[in-house]
């Protein structure tokens, strides 16, 4: 707990060195990224149980860590390919570094977000995308000055593949505003069985019967 709060503080108060191993401060990073964004998909859901609470913010969580895997191999390449010379593991800190200081800043704005949501899906979109805006700005007035991780162009490229990935595994972890609304899987299901199918099959059965040949006179 002790070794949290420091590395914190080190996040939040950058120095020109830190303390621990860069495998420790990588550990300390996830976690504390884990904790703040757990933090932030416990207030996403409204009326229901502490329980389904929690699983929205572990499932938040997980997106965010297991994108954070997924985007190592891609990262090698772009080092290799635009032949960075800054080693590879100084790379994946600098990464789990921004990653931490968004979990910090998630858990600060989950108060301001529980505050200001009304309970509806469309506003408290527009609430959850403000405090996401402002907590990419938060990071990075508080990145470590004068450190150069990546150079512009595959530092932009590893952020955008970062939140390609992110957006793409979406559905599979989405924290739902509205816990009522239907999964992805599910709507896809309801239209393969509703009455779109129904419909779709009625106009293919049309199209196939003015397809037929006519028996000439």
């Amino acid at each position: 707990m002790i070794s949290l709060l420091k590395r914190i503080d080190e996040l939040l108060r950058p120095k020109s060195e830190e303390a621990g191993s860069a495998p420790e401060r990588l550990g300390l990073d996830l976690v504390i990224t884990a904790i703040g964004l757990f933090a932030f998909g416990m207030v996403i859901p409204t009326g229901v149980d502490p329980l389904f609470r929690g699983l929205v913010g572990l499932k938040l969580a997980a997106a965010f860590l297991l994108t954070f895997v997924v985007i190592l191999g891609p990262l090698y390449a772009l080092q290799r390919f635009f032949e960075v010379e800054v080693p590879f593991a100084k790379i994946i800190g600098a990464f789990a570094r921004h990653l931490a200081l968004g979990g910090i800043f998630a858990a600060a704005l989950a108060g301001v977000y529980g505050l200001l949501r009304r309970g509806e899906p469309q506003f408290d979109g527009v609430v959850a995308l403000s405090c996401i805006i402002g907590l990419i700005g938060a990071v990075l007035a508080c990145r470590r000055r004068g450190q150069v991780w990546l150079p512009k162009v595959p530092a932009s490229l590893a952020v955008i593949l970062f939140l390609s990935v992110l957006a793409q595994s979406a559905w599979a972890f989405r924290p739902y505003l509205d816990p009522g609304g239907p999964t992805l899987f599910a709507s896809r299901t309801e239209w393969l069985t509703g009455q779109e199918r129904q419909g779709l099959e009625h106009l293919i059965r049309h199209f196939k019967e003015q397809a037929k040949p006519r028996p000439g006179p």
